[in-house]
């Protein structure tokens, strides 16, 4: 038995070590997508209409609005990225598809970075680079117009240059730049900044360490609040209040606090939806808030027993790509129903081995740094980052779609207990 895994850590050593092996995963990748794209001709629906919709209005001078009124429901972020590319190329669903191959592709790409800086190792950035390469999931959301591609691209992007940041002052600037645009896709990724300070300063408490970085924290901030600031002005004018992004927060926090709750987007009774009726987005905003704190103020042990179950909706299941494209399809190509079905199934094997692998990651890896004085510091970014996103969907409601960003992270500690049992690697004649 031991030969045999010493034959097999020999054969990864070679393909992980080989030379091409980093552009032949971008360009099998690529195949991948463009093929998935090609293939399985999924039509709008649910958020993709109105995201299209609104894309199609911006792109054409009309602004960002809904039935003729301007809105700030959605966050504007991927509506106008749309609008943009319609804009140069024309409105086609066709076009924002191939976009999203491309922001797929830089995903891998930050991914494979950011994993090898963190655990500084070329062998984890390469190991997250090939599982992130055959992602189901995410290469089932390249033929989906929602937010979530988009989303992930600048959060990792602004990571990167956060990473390279500390070492440059228009690096900082372009991180906080991107920061902003990644809060106006979704406002959740407004204290990635600091929640990466955080940890920098934690793990390092030097003071020269914590000026330098001090100093890089407030660049990035001010750059976000320049790169935001715009919209939060268009949003008071039409408002005549303070909007920081989108007017769809209470919604979704009384969606998962109220009286009908099932932990999932389902428990929105009727009644609530009287309860939170109002002249505008902005006042129906506020009703909402007010009902799903007292709610919660008057019934914090109901809200805490929902905890497991959204819990259970946000992490049990990654199907949501290829139930999309399932709903998508159904209604002009039968045909596709079945390898969609099979792709479901494989789709959520891969992802139950990833989870697994993580969990049982974090347990070997922290239990290897306590028990070995010299053992390499785990970086503990990812699983602060995994922990935010948790926290945030815990108090509204749990979604398998939300995960969605979080997965690079989970992945690179997937790459991290790779490393530690196929142990340092031969790469371009060098061990990394």
């Amino acid at each position: 038995m031991s030969e045999t895994i010493k034959r097999l850590k020999s054969i990864v050593h070679e393909v992980v070590g080989w030379k091409y092996f980093i552009p032949i995963c971008l360009i099998t990748a690529f195949i991948i997508r463009v093929s998935w794209v090609y293939f399985v001709d999924a039509q709008l629906t649910s958020d993709a209409i109105r995201y299209y919709k609104s894309g199609v209005e911006i792109s054409a001078g009309k602004g960002y609005v809904a039935n003729g009124a301007a809105t700030a429901y959605f966050p504007v972020g991927y509506p106008a990225f749309l609008g943009l590319i319609f804009a140069v190329f024309g409105p086609s669903v066709f076009i924002g598809k191939i976009f999203n191959i491309i922001l797929s592709m830089g995903i891998l790409f930050f991914s494979y970075y950011i994993s090898k800086r963190l655990f500084n190792s070329e062998l984890v950035g390469r190991i997250t680079l090939v599982v992130l390469s055959f992602y189901p999931n995410h290469i089932a959301y390249c033929s989906l117009l929602l937010s979530e591609t988009l989303f992930l691209f600048l959060l990792l992007l602004g990571t990167m240059l956060l990473i390279k940041g500390k070492h440059g002052l228009y690096l900082a600037l372009a991180s906080g730049t991107v920061f902003g645009l990644t809060c106006l896709v979704k406002p959740q990724a407004i204290f990635i900044p600091a929640i990466f300070f955080a940890v920098s300063i934690i793990t390092n408490v030097r003071k020269k360490v914590f000026v330098k970085h001090l100093g890089v924290f407030v660049i990035v901030h001010i750059s976000m609040i320049i790169t935001i600031l715009p919209w939060v002005v268009r949003n008071y004018k039409i408002y005549n209040k303070f909007v920081l992004i989108s007017t769809n927060g209470g919604i979704n926090l009384v969606i998962g606090n109220n009286p009908y709750a099932t932990g999932k987007i389902t428990g929105f009774n009727h009644k609530i939806r009287t309860m939170i009726d109002a002249p505008n987005e902005y006042e129906r905003e506020m009703k909402a808030y007010t009902v799903a704190l007292e709610y919660i103020g008057k019934q914090p042990l109901e809200t805490i027993r929902l905890i497991p179950k959204k819990l259970g909706y946000l992490y049990l299941r990654d199907t949501d790509g290829a139930n999309t494209n399932i709903v998508g399809t159904s209604s002009v190509e039968d045909k596709m129903r079945r390898p969609l079905f099979l792709f479901k199934i494989l789709s959520q094997f891969y992802y139950m081995v990833i989870l697994m692998l993580f969990l049982l990651s974090i347990y070997v890896l922290f239990n290897k740094r306590r028990n070995k004085a010299r053992a390499r510091p785990l970086p503990t970014l990812g699983l602060f980052i995994v922990i935010y996103f948790t926290f945030i969907y815990l108090v509204f409601f749990g979604d398998s779609r939300f995960h969605f960003p979080m997965i690079p992270w989970i992945v690179m500690y997937v790459g991290g207990l790779g490393e530690l049992f196929l142990g340092r690697v031969s790469i371009n004649g060098n061990l990394v």
